[in-house]
């Protein structure tokens, strides 16, 4: 087996293709090392300031953010990636299709933003959170104007590492000079909206002035045929993403935002964890897009690598509540045991999900399988949050990761043949 894959790592290696992978995996690598540095600073500094209720604030207005940014993306980052990687030499192809993609989140982001304003009024709960959600909600235009998808779909990742690694150093900089107290958490989401602006700017100006790539006319049609050729997989995103985060609002209106703090720092490093494999899989994404008959790759160095991490973070568990997050949390070590199970399914949707199914064109087959799974999570993430508290919400997060993931490899090799 080793053998094989030292032969298999020596291919990639001395090959074009392969370079440019290594150079990405690394750029990215990098980002993700970095990332795991700023939290660890500011994630104990945040816990002891603004406590768990404040930490169930945070979530509950970072869940109806993302749930927005779901809509803003409308599976951009996927179909757009994999449409600019076929035709990246071609200047005036790369700038239609970043103009329609533009335009479009932009109409998609004053849609959400109406919407959402008439749930904040209408509301109770929202309206009593009202200044967390406006100030979580900030982050979308920055998200905008930095259009990490484009990057990576031109194999240009160290714009992306430079990018965010800047967005990373001035939150993490801002926090400890405007957040000193337990009423200041409302400066978490807003400092981080800060960063991405910033950075955003600096992207545009790379993009249009350096790379030459145009922002043309709007126009109605192209927007809503940009929209509608990525429906598909939106609604693969968008189903879960609205299915996590009715299960944090959920959680939190049925057992408090101390049930949401808890469930925060139970999966913060699983999440963190999460960034790092998906490191892979942004790096293989626009290379597969051309050449899909090396998945085999991907697919053998992905599962070595979540296994691998799937077990630290059960066996560290005690420890990394401990440190990071202190005593007040110590019901999170359960849960993040539960939770880190999902690492390794999160892999298997990584693989065979958006590195096969979304690549070789069967957007529809993957949204069916992420449709079907969310439904059957909110089901079971409803009944087992009102049995078993934050613990239900672990169960439910986990058996949904599951059900996608094995979904997803039975779908890939019945169309493959072999996986």
């Amino acid at each position: 087996m080793w053998t094989k894959l030292e032969n298999l790592f020596l291919r990639i290696k001395t090959s074009r293709d392969g370079r440019t992978l290594i150079l990405n995996f690394g750029y990215l690598s990098i980002l993700q090392i970095v990332s795991y540095i700023f939290p660890l600073i500011t994630m104990p500094y945040l816990a002891r300031v603004i406590g768990v209720a404040g930490f169930g604030q945070v979530t509950f207005g970072a869940a109806i953010a993302g749930w927005l940014m779901t809509i803003v993306d409308w599976g951009f980052t996927s179909t757009a990636t994999r449409d600019v990687a076929r035709c990246r030499d071609n200047i005036q192809q790369v700038s239609k299709i970043y103009s329609d993609v533009l335009w479009a989140r932009l109409f998609l982001m004053f849609v959400s933003f109406a919407f959402l304003c008439g749930f904040v009024f209408l509301i109770p709960k929202f309206y009593e959170s009202r200044r967390i959600i406006f100030a979580s909600v900030l982050s979308i235009p920055g998200y905008i104007l930095f259009p990490d998808w484009l990057f990576q779909a031109l194999e240009r990742m160290k714009f992306t590492t430079l990018f965010n690694l800047t967005i990373k150093f001035v939150f993490t900089c801002l926090v400890f000079l405007f957040i000193n107290d337990q009423e200041d958490y409302v400066w978490q989401p807003i400092l981080q909206a800060f960063g991405y602006i910033v950075v955003g700017i600096v992207a545009q100006y790379i993009i249009l002035c350096r790379w030459k790539i145009k922002i043309l006319k709007p126009s109605f049609g192209c927007i809503f045929q940009s929209i509608k050729g990525a429906c598909n997989v939106f609604l693969g995103n968008v189903v879960p993403s609205t299915y996590e985060n009715a299960l944090i609002v959920f959680l939190g209106m049925k057992w408090g935002e101390f049930a949401n703090g808890i469930l925060t720092a139970g999966t913060k490093f699983l999440n963190i964890t999460l960034n790092f494999v998906r490191v892979l899989s942004r790096t293989f994404f626009p290379f597969l897009s051309r050449r899909l008959e090396m998945h085999y790759v991907f697919a053998r160095i992905s599962l070595l690598l979540s296994l691998f991490l799937t077990l630290l973070l059960i066996v560290f568990a005690p420890l990394l509540i401990e440190v990071f997050f202190g005593n007040g949390f110590n019901e999170a070590v359960l849960i993040h045991r539960i939770c880190s199970c999902s690492l390794f399914f999160q892999t298997l949707i990584n693989i065979y999900g958006t590195n096969y199914l979304i690549v070789s064109g069967n957007d529809k087959v993957y949204r069916n399988i992420i449709v079907l799974g969310s439904i059957l999570g909110c089901i079971v993430g409803y009944l087992s949050i009102i049995v078993f508290g934050v613990i239900g919400a672990a169960i439910s997060i986990v058996f949904v990761n599951a059900f996608v993931g094995v979904a997803s490899y039975l779908k890939t090799k019945q169309i493959a043949g072999r996986v």
